[in-house]
């Protein structure tokens, strides 16, 4: 499989699961001290431009051996390694590739899950928020995936970043991450009442498409923790035109608290028996009035 498919899938299912450009260096060697056998940072970019293969293809044995040593290197190893990544992500390196920009912001994330690996990004956080609200969404997937993991030593400092980036216009457009974000803040803090908020109004933008609506209640309904206030969200959504932001909304009510699904009853009980409705959202309503959803809805659509 090329390696820029590779990168783009395992970005993408990452996401459904769970700044600013630093100083440029100047006049500092960027050969990274590797211990032997380990693979160089420098010598993946280097040979990039002239690896077998076409397309995103290229460098892909490279790429597999390095991000393979990622987890084993010393502290010094990937703090070499950062400056060179920080080059490419900053468009600094030549010739201009997108595949090895796209290869080194992956990398950042691999970084960040090393146990050590959000003390490693400290100085990273800056670089990543660019790279989240950036309206391309080039890099977004690997910041998103780079943050939440950052978040296990600065939850704080995360949850306003990405409290910020559902804000961004370009959060909604078809390969925004406004989804992921969401979803992570939900899971990284449901107790946070300023950070459901912020997911609340995020659900409630007049922009938001119906594919980017239903990714986010996916992503809430399948969370530990489904917030009440989220719940009443899905409520609301009983009411889009569309039919599977409907079954996707109830799905979510069912698994919401005892609390939440006496709120919603009386509301699923008009829909499970409304003429209006089809006969697929009246069967999904009056499972969710049991508390369940007995087969997959999108089977009997």
């Amino acid at each position: 499989m090329p390696l820029l498919c590779i990168l783009k899938k395992l970005r993408a299912s990452l996401i459904v699961c769970a700044g600013l450009g630093l100083t440029p260096l100047s006049g500092v060697s960027q050969s990274v001290p590797s211990s032997q056998g380990t693979p160089s940072f420098q010598s993946y970019f280097d040979s990039l431009a002239t690896a077998p293969g076409v397309g995103g293809s290229r460098g892909e044995a490279g790429y597999l051996k390095l991000t393979d040593a990622i987890p084993t290197m010393t502290p010094s190893e990937i703090s070499w390694g950062l400056r060179i990544i920080d080059r490419q992500i900053d468009g600094q390196a030549t010739p201009h590739d997108n595949l090895a920009i796209a290869s080194a912001a992956f990398m950042l994330w691999v970084v960040s899950t090393r146990q050590d690996g959000p003390d490693l990004l400290a100085d990273e956080t800056a670089r990543l928020t660019s790279m989240l609200n950036d309206p391309s969404h080039f890099l977004s997937g690997s910041a998103l995936l780079a943050l939440s993991n950052i978040a296990r030593r600065q939850p704080g400092a995360v949850v306003t970043i990405f409290e910020g980036a559902l804000k961004e216009s370009e959060v909604n457009n078809s390969t925004g991450v406004g989804p992921g974000i969401a979803t992570t803040l939900v899971r990284m803090s449901p107790s946070n009442e300023g950070a459901v908020t912020e997911v609340a109004k995020y659900m409630r933008r007049p922009d938001l498409t119906d594919k980017n609506l239903i990714d986010t209640i996916i992503g809430i309904t399948n969370s530990p923790v489904i917030p009440d206030v989220l719940a009443s969200e899905f409520v609301r959504c009983l009411d889009r035109p569309n039919d599977r932001v409907k079954i996707r909304a109830l799905i979510g009510i069912s698994k919401s608290s005892q609390s939440a699904r006496d709120l919603a009853r009386a509301r699923i009980q008009r829909m499970s028996s409304d003429p209006a409705e089809t006969e697929h959202v009246k069967r999904i309503a009056a499972e969710a009035l049991e508390g369940r959803v007995t087969e997959d809805p999108e089977a009997r659509q």
